[in-house]
């Protein structure tokens, strides 16, 4: 669940599946049927949870990205290092 208040605060959203489910409403004379708003508010509450796990695997698939763009960005750092040094070597050993 800390996933879920995670990508809320991220994203600036103001519920979780689990505050939408634990919302109760005052009955007032005439007011709406109970259980129609219950069923409804299930719906809702299912749909945000498919949401939040997309969030969730979204930014998963996110930070797995950009660790494969800073181990690429650094094995390129690498390798440009390593061939200055060929450069050094063969321009101090007259070849190029």
């Amino acid at each position: 669940m800390s996933r879920i208040r995670s990508i809320k605060e991220q994203f600036g959203l103001h519920f979780t599946p689990l505050d939408i489910h634990n919302k109760e409403f005052s009955v007032k004379y005439r007011g709406y049927d109970k259980d129609e708003v219950d069923e409804y508010l299930d719906m809702i509450i299912k749909d945000y949870e498919k949401l939040s796990a997309e969030f969730a695997k979204l930014q998963e698939q996110q930070n797995i990205g950009d660790h494969h763009q800073e181990v690429t960005r650094s094995e390129f750092t690498n390798l440009k290092e390593r061939v200055i040094k060929m450069e050094g070597m063969l321009n101090r050993a007259g070849i190029y």
